[in-house]
């Protein structure tokens, strides 16, 4: 099997003359000439992983060739966003909390239980919907997709804003499902329902258009503002997928928040009989209460009735386990 270049490995002149499978005079006769970046440290080039595909991509007329080069870039940057969030307090906060949301998530949709009502299979088909859109929006996020990630993440937003209609009103989820286009958009739109949402709750700061707004302004729509999602530390737009701590982390930190929220919606509407299910679900929100507190606090008499259902669960399952 050909191993891999990795963009942000540096190479000597034999490693790189193995890669690309030439002679290491070829290699040194492309820096001679300038077809290939190299630094010359004494007598010795140092190449750059992204050096030696730029020149595979020059020296190919294969498109495949042009695709390889941006995989390899991706999951380069993969490795260093794990390894850097991984290594930072926030990030593995954030890593956990989004595990234990897709242990939530893939829960209380159970695929294997088919005794589903209408209504609950429809909230398991959005379900699907939330899993698809949160992991491909965190994935996007580490392999230096970041304005994509948070494009996908409106989405996230999208399905929260409905569930939580729903959530106040299960007569609308039949309502929904049955709507045609011009029903959809009058009635279900993001507005329609953000409206209704605001009417409920008596807000009058319109905290979710303002949020919602955000995610269009920068992502979404293509405006000149939203370049800043593109650009680097010194605020020069990259091309292709990059790596930047900062972007990185507030990423991954705004999937954390949206997609954990929206699969707690999705949660408060699928009454799962399952112990494991209401485990899980308390465990959630007590991660993620611990991560966002600050953002979004919970009073101290709400966290005290969760962590006596935690314990009433975790004492019965256990129970069940000695039997």
């Amino acid at each position: 099997m050909k191993q891999p270049i990795h963009p942000y490995a540096v190479y000597d002149s034999k490693e790189a003359a193995s890669l690309l499978k030439l002679d290491p005079v070829t290699i040194q006769r492309y820096i001679r000439a300038g077809k290939l970046k190299a630094t010359q440290l004494g007598k010795v080039y140092r190449i750059s992983g992204l050096a030696l595909l730029d020149l595979m991509a020059l020296d190919s007329d294969s498109i495949r060739m042009s695709q390889d080069r941006i995989r390899q870039i991706e999951n380069a940057t993969y490795i260093k966003s794990k390894a850097f969030l991984l290594n930072h307090e926030r990030g593995v906060q954030f890593f956990k909390l989004i595990d234990k949301t897709n242990d939530l998530l893939i829960a209380i949709l159970n695929p294997d239980f088919n005794g589903s009502t209408e209504e609950e299979l429809t909230l398991k088909y959005i379900g699907s919907r939330l899993l698809a859109s949160g992991m491909t929006s965190f994935h996007n996020g580490l392999n230096g997709y970041y304005q994509i990630s948070f494009l996908l993440q409106r989405d996230l937003l999208e399905i929260t804003f409905l569930l939580d209609l729903f959530r106040s009103c299960p007569e609308r989820i039949e309502e929904w499902r049955n709507s045609n286009d011009k029903e959809l958009k009058d009635k279900f739109s993001p507005l329609a329902v953000r409206i209704i949402l605001d009417e409920r709750d008596g807000f009058k700061e319109k905290k979710r258009a303002e949020r919602y707004q955000q995610y269009c302004k920068y992502a979404s729509h293509m405006t000149y503002s939203g370049f800043t999602l593109l650009t680097n530390d010194s605020n020069q737009i990259e091309i292709g997928p990059f790596y930047n701590e900062r972007k990185l982390l507030n990423c991954v930190h705004e999937v954390a928040l949206n997609y954990s929220f929206a699969v707690m919606t999705l949660a408060s509407l699928i009454k799962s009989n399952q112990l494991l299910a209401q485990k899980l679900a308390v465990e959630h929100m007590k991660l993620f209460h611990g991560i966002f507190k600050e953002e979004l606090p919970l009073p101290p008499e709400m966290m005290e009735k969760i962590d006596k259902i935690h314990k009433l669960i975790s004492d019965i399952i256990n129970n069940q386990k000695e039997r």
